[in-house]
């Protein structure tokens, strides 16, 4: 009688898949936790075909009746949030928001004599300005907010439509007005645009154009001083300003690039008419 051993000799062996691994000291030792490459399958002719995923749904080009769309025109043009993206963009919005000079009336058109004395805001009290007379005179619409203390922020305002729209609104109408912008710089070449407020009878507002055009040609400190702002002229001549090679709208463009209210819906105006932000 056969023992159970002799039967297991005689019957043939199953094929399993022996799987080897080299161990730190180089012996053989089967890896039971590695799994076998996935194989491909063999077609009738041979030829290997690779494992599809069947979750994979490959559609069929869309007969179009061998017509071809035609792609639209490029016009050029650059709009919606692509315009604040690019400077272009905000170059042209900036361009399209200047107000026509000849339009603008200032209540001010002639220089009168400043009584010389004491100090505002903008620019800053400590330091003498100088002002760039430009060949037409830069007016936009800006809002202008108040902060903590006494700094403040203006946005320019993109079109005169918008502009028309905000004054005439209750929740905007007290932070919308009419300036000139004036580019001034100090004696170290550090420059600023100075709005200066051009729709309004307010002696102080009068008192910021008269100083603007004095500093077209002299330099001076902008102060404080009666209802109004005053002029104090610097001490010894300070020669003339190194400008900046810059053109107004690449200045303009680095100013209000984060500050150009396009529609009703920025968040600034959002958060003056007391929408939830």
């Amino acid at each position: 009688m056969k023992n159970q051993s002799e039967d297991n000799a005689d019957s043939p062996a199953e094929s399993k898949p022996h799987y080897t691994m080299k161990n730190e000291i180089g012996s053989d030792e089967p890896n039971v936790n590695e799994k076998a490459a996935p194989v491909a399958e063999t077609t009738e002719h041979g030829v290997a075909q690779p494992e599809v995923n069947q979750c994979e749904i490959i559609l069929p080009p869309e007969d179009t009746g061998g017509k071809t769309e035609a792609a639209a025109p490029d016009s050029g043009e650059v709009s919606g949030p692509a315009a604040m993206a690019s400077p272009g963009g905000i170059r042209a919005l900036i361009l399209a928001a200047r107000k026509d000079p000849d339009k603008v009336t200032p209540l001010l058109t002639a220089k009168k004599e400043v009584v010389e004395v004491l100090v505002h805001k903008t620019p800053p009290k400590h330091l003498f300005w100088r002002a760039r007379t430009d060949a037409e005179p830069l007016y936009f619409d800006l809002l202008q907010l108040r902060g903590d203390g006494m700094s403040e922020a203006f946005y320019l305002i993109a079109s005169d439509e918008l502009a028309r729209e905000l004054k005439e609104n209750q929740y905007f109408t007290k932070f919308v007005h009419s300036y000139r912008l004036v580019l001034i710089i100090d004696p170290k070449g550090s420059y600023a645009w100075w709005p200066v407020r051009c729709d309004s009878e307010s002696s102080w507002h009068e008192s910021a154009q008269e100083i603007a055009m004095r500093l077209e040609s002299a330099w001076g400190r902008v102060q404080a001083g009666h209802q109004k702002y005053d002029f104090l002229p610097s001490g010894d001549d300070l020669g003339e300003p190194d400008w900046p090679k810059e053109d107004d709208l690449g200045l303009l463009e680095k100013a209000f690039k984060t500050r150009l209210i396009t529609s009703m819906d920025h968040p600034v105006l959002n958060e003056l008419r007391g929408k939830k932000l």
